[in-house]
This record gives C-alpha cells, sequence and structure tokens, in this order.
C-alpha cells in the first residue's frame, strides 16, 4: 500500500506558481481548510480534496508528490 505525500518544498512551490504569499491563500485557493493544507504539508497525506484543487487550479499535477510504502501493519 502507498500513501501520497507532498515533498516539503511543495506547498511553496505552489504558492510561488500561482503568486501567493501565504498558506491561507493557497488553502482558500485549493478549496481546503488551513488545518488541511498544514497537516500535509507536515507529513500527511495528500486527501483527495488537496490533489483534485491542485488539478482544478494549476491544470495538471506538478511535481510535489512522492509515495511512501506503508506496511500491512501500520495500515490495519
Amino acid at each position: 500500500m502507498h500513501e501520497l505525500k507532498v515533498h516539503k518544498w511543495g506547498i511553496q512551490k505552489l504558492k510561488d506558481i500561482a503568486g501567493l504569499t501565504s498558506d491561507e491563500e493557497l488553502a482558500k485557493k485549493l478549496g481546503i481548510s488551513l488545518s488541511a493544507l498544514k497537516r500535509i504539508k507536515y507529513g500527511g497525506n495528500a486527501s483527495p480534496h488537496f490533489i483534485a484543487g491542485v488539478i482544478v487550479n494549476f491544470g495538471q499535477m506538478p511535481e510535489i508528490y512522492y509515495t511512501e510504502e506503508v506496511s500491512q501493519l501500520q495500515a490495519a
């Protein structure tokens, strides 16, 4: 099983592309809460809402993601 994560620099890259300066602005643009954005920024899984927001607003999937292998024991 794999989890989709965002590189540590990924959130900054999105802000740079969009010409935004704050996490609050990016969360609003993506249609997610600031707390959800911060969870993703600090190592949480990229949620479907986050991924959809990126695709809708950026037209493609920027190279900001990586997958992390999760053992079946952790997933259970």
